[in-house]
C-alpha cells in the first residue's frame, strides 16, 4: 500500500504518500498485535506447540517474585 501511494505521489499528486504512511502503520499495527494473539491461541490448544516453545526459552512469564521462588533453578 506505502509503495502504491509513492508511485501515485510521483505521478499524481504529491499528498498521495500522506494517506498510504497513515493506512501503512494502521496495518502494520494490527498484525503486530494480531500475531503475538495467534501464538497465544495456538499455544493454549496444542500442548505439542506449546512444549516445543517452552523449551526453546520463547515465553516470557510475568509473576510475583514469590511465586516465581518455585519454578527458580
Amino acid at each position: 500500500m506505502f509503495i502504491v501511494s509513492i508511485y501515485f505521489s510521483l505521478t499524481s499528486a504529491w499528498w498521495w504518500f500522506i494517506p498510504g504512511l497513515i493506512g501503512m502503520s494502521v496495518i502494520w499495527s494490527a498484525n503486530k498485535s494480531g500475531n503475538a494473539g495467534n501464538l497465544l491461541d495456538a499455544a493454549m490448544y496444542d500442548e505439542e506447540f506449546y512444549e516445543r516453545f517452552r523449551s526453546a526459552g520463547i515465553w516470557q512469564y510475568e509473576m510475583a517474585e514469590e511465586d516465581a521462588q518455585k519454578y527458580a533453578t
